[in-house]
């Protein structure tokens, strides 16, 4: 983060940085914790499918519900958006410690994928906000940097946290 970034301030910078990587986290917890859950509901029907679904409905969430919640973002604002993202995130996000219903987790994984969805949505949208046209392609080259060295780092510290429980 040098001088180049001239019409934003350096902390503005890394919270952009950090919304962009809270994406990357999406799915670390859950792939980690996959084989706990399936010995947990071992006696639920069709755990596998349920298991693979944990996985994946977060994204379906993204692919069905971006393009609307992008509207929504635009009217609702994008600072108040954000911070309801962050709040559904944390929410959703640590569900797994107090449900205990494999459909309530179900839908608490489809709602963190609106707010994964959203907080794309909107640290996307704040680029083009902040950065002139110029600035663009360096600090996107930057966030993707950021956020695959973020990956490397959650991937390893949720798997740690998954053989502790």
């Amino acid at each position: 983060m040098n001088n180049t970034f001239t019409n934003i301030n350096k902390l503005s910078i890394f919270t952009l940085l950090l919304l962009a990587m809270l994406s990357t986290m999406s799915n670390v917890a859950i792939i980690t914790a996959v084989p706990s859950l399936k010995e947990y509901f071992k006696d639920v029907a069709n755990i596998e499918f349920y298991s693979r679904l944990m996985i994946t409905l977060p994204s379906l969430a993204i692919g069905l519900l971006a393009p609307f919640l992008g509207h929504l973002i635009f009217k609702f604002g994008k600072k108040r958006s954000s911070v309801l993202a962050i709040l559904i995130f944390v929410i959703a996000g640590s569900s797994g410690l107090y449900l205990d219903k494999i459909e309530l987790l179900l839908a608490s994984r489809a709602l963190f994928g609106v707010a994964v969805a959203s907080l794309m949505i909107v640290a996307t949208s704040l680029v083009g906000d902040y950065f002139p046209v110029q600035m663009r392609p360096k600090y996107m080259s930057l966030q993707n940097a950021f956020a695959a060295f973020g990956g490397i780092i959650l991937v390893t510290g949720g798997g740690a946290l998954a053989d502790i429980s």
